[in-house]
């Protein structure tokens, strides 16, 4: 790295440290530069950005971009460090501003700043990267468990409709098995909610027992929370496709 390129590290540095003095919200100010066109021009290679200093580059971007004031303003040293670490971050990598940005937003850099200032700083910025990259790792992983989740719910709610219609088409069946099926499906948590506006829609709501209801109260009730089960299906799927 240049000695040019080392004064931009250190002019972004004050930047960052500036706009806490200045009392600007410090996670706003942060984002707004490192996606701003001002950001933009230092990244690139020849710019009349890169001849500022710290007070014209403020003011330039005041101009473009609103920035908070009586918001949370980070310690002077850990601004100083953030703006230092995304420029030398460009330099290191080629990589552009609003990249650096999105792998180690303003919180990332607040959290860890105590303990990574004190490391070279091509140290610092492939631990960021890592705290990024096992980020994404467990999002993909909390949406893939989504996934499985929403379809085994979907299918157990299939299995139940297809052990109801067996259940309503065959009397002697009907008539061993609906106690206890009843029971599954009525005690099923995912189910319960539509099940009571299903049973508030037919006028379904009084408090005899299902055991002690006749043969067709019992098939009705059935037929109502079938139908109950197949709204939640359909509640279902347009999550996933969501």
């Amino acid at each position: 790295m240049n000695e040019l390129e080392l004064k931009l590290c250190d002019i972004q540095g004050r930047l960052f440290e500036l706009s806490g003095a200045k009392g600007y919200d410090s996670a706003t100010f942060i984002k707004a530069f490192m996606t701003s066109e001002v950001a933009k021009g230092l990244d690139s290679k020849f710019n009349r950005m890169q001849w500022a200093g710290e007070e014209y580059l403020l003011a330039e971007l005041a101009e473009t971009v609103e920035l908070t004031k009586n918001g949370n303003v980070f310690d002077g040293e850990a601004l100083y460090w953030s703006g230092y670490l995304y420029r030398f971050w460009h330099y290191t990598t080629g990589e552009d501003s609003k990249e650096i940005y999105k792998q180690a937003p303003a919180e990332t850099m607040n959290r860890n700043w105590l303990i990574f200032h004190t490391l070279a700083p091509e140290v610092a910025i492939e631990d960021l990267k890592e705290i990024y990259r096992q980020r994404n790792e467990s999002e993909r992983t909390e949406k893939i468990l989504f996934k499985i989740d929403k379809a085994k719910k979907i299918k157990d709610a299939e299995d139940a409709i297809s052990k109801i219609n067996e259940l309503l088409s065959n009397s002697t069946l009907f008539r061993r098995i609906a106690d206890s099926l009843y029971d599954e499906v009525a005690s099923n948590h995912d189910y319960a909610p539509y099940i009571a506006v299903a049973k508030a829609a037919k006028g379904m709501m009084g408090n005899i027992p299902f055991r002690q209801l006749p043969y067709k109260a019992k098939f009705n009730a059935f037929l109502m929370i079938r139908d109950a089960i197949r709204s939640f299906v359909v509640d279902e799927i347009a999550k996933e496709e969501k």
